[in-house]
């Protein structure tokens, strides 16, 4: 009799517990309504103590976070939500959000980070995927998934433009340094010839020493100039380096690398070992010079100085000189061009025309999806049109509903 009492109380407690609840979620979702979210979010996070496994108050809190671009927040209550729930229903529409957040995040990091950026990219399309295989039928997260594939494409030209600007860089950074290292060589064999004509008789001791001390001058930053040299030599030799990885690894993990690409990386890694002979060339050169001077053989020293400004000089016409990459590629073109005109001339009027109108055909399937990606891009531009579910679909984004909320009595 005692534990029929006890059983009955129980139940009592666990109903009126039920209702608490009930009543705080029906507040919080009409403080949501009102726009109102730190007071819905008290009523969901009280609602939530009561009953701490809800996968719903998980989704309402991820969804309130979310609107207030909390990101990091609204993951985590989503990913209870998608984790506690026995709907599959519910757990696509988490899943969904997720893809969301992630996708918020991609649009953060797109001026700061783009590598990043991307990352947080494939991460939304892969929560989409999800909500696609809990819920076959939504459509909405396959197109969502259209769209931030095309966002990915934007993001990676972007990426590619960044890499050639480096690139660029590196090459004008190089030139500018060697052209440094030129001018000091070149003024330092200028000191030296001018040393050299005005050698003073040994009758005059004083000359004599003042002569030697400009000579050991001259040496000192000789030395100092086949350091910085060398220096040169290693950061050319580092940025080498770094090209096979870069040209063997795709920036999309989804496509194989761009052979246009992987050929640039190839010529741009060339340059780099023409200019580092050359630079290598200058550094012996230079020590020839130290050795010349320390021995007395003026003449000598000045001649190898000679030699290592004419170094240099290559090696600075290697990074600049672009005609060599870029004659074969007019060559190949001009023969396209020469093979295409004469299997026009082969061609019967018919034919021209039937050409013509698949060309058109062709052209106008082109042109179609470009339209159709610019508008999805445009409307993904957009904070308030991308993947905004809470205005545009209330029952994958609102929190749970008052008619809804006999679901959650399911999972008492």
């Amino acid at each position: 009799m005692k534990q029929t009492t006890l059983l009955a109380i129980i139940l009592s407690s666990t109903i009126a517990r039920g209702e608490s609840a009930r009543e705080l979620i029906l507040l919080g979702n009409e403080a949501y309504k009102k726009d109102n979210f730190e007071e819905a979010l008290t009523h969901y996070e009280e609602a939530s103590v009561e009953l701490p496994d809800s996968a719903q108050i998980s989704f309402n809190r991820g969804t309130i976070y979310y609107k207030q671009e909390d990101y990091k927040e609204a993951i985590e209550h989503f990913k209870q939500a998608s984790l506690r729930s026995k709907e599959p229903a519910l757990a696509s529409q988490a899943k969904f959000n997720l893809g969301n957040c992630a996708f918020r995040q991609a649009q953060r990091q797109r001026d700061s980070d783009l590598e990043k950026a991307i990352e947080y990219c494939r991460e939304s399309i892969s929560h989409y995927q999800e909500a696609r295989d809990l819920n076959p039928s939504y459509q909405k997260a396959a197109e969502n998934i259209e769209i931030v594939r095309l966002y990915v494409k934007v993001l990676l030209d972007a990426q590619k433009q960044q890499e050639d600007q480096k690139k660029e860089q590196e090459e004008d950074n190089l030139v500018a340094k060697l052209k440094k290292l030129l001018e000091r060589q070149v003024e330092l064999a200028q000191s030296n010839e001018d040393l050299a004509d005005n050698k003073p008789a040994e009758i005059d001791p004083k000359g004599i020493v003042k002569w030697r001390d400009s000579l050991s001058e001259i040496n000192a930053k000789q030395t100092t100039l086949m350091a910085d040299t060398k220096a040169i030599s290693e950061e050319i030799k580092q940025i080498q380096s770094q090209l096979p990885l870069k040209a063997a690894t795709p920036p999309d993990p989804n496509q194989t690398a761009n052979p246009q690409q992987q050929a640039q990386m190839e010529v741009f890694s060339k340059k780099l070992a023409e200019a580092i002979g050359h630079v290598n060339d200058a550094i012996n050169q230079e020590q020839t010079v130290i050795n010349h001077i320390s021995s007395g053989k003026q003449n000598e020293a000045l001649s190898a100085q000679e030699q290592a400004a004419t170094d240099l000089s290559e090696a600075i016409k290697a990074l600049s000189d672009d005609q060599k990459e870029q004659q074969p590629q007019q060559n190949q073109g001009q023969q396209e061009r020469d093979d295409n005109q004469e299997q026009d001339k082969g061609k019967e009027k018919e034919e021209k025309q039937e050409q013509e109108k698949q060309q058109g055909q062709q052209d106008s399937k082109e042109q179609k999806p470009e339209k159709e990606s610019q508008q999805s891009l445009t409307k993904m531009e957009s904070a308030d049109d991308i993947l905004d579910e809470e205005k545009k679909n209330q029952k994958q984004k609102r929190p749970v509903r008052p008619g809804s909320i006999q679901r959650v009595e399911r999972d008492w």
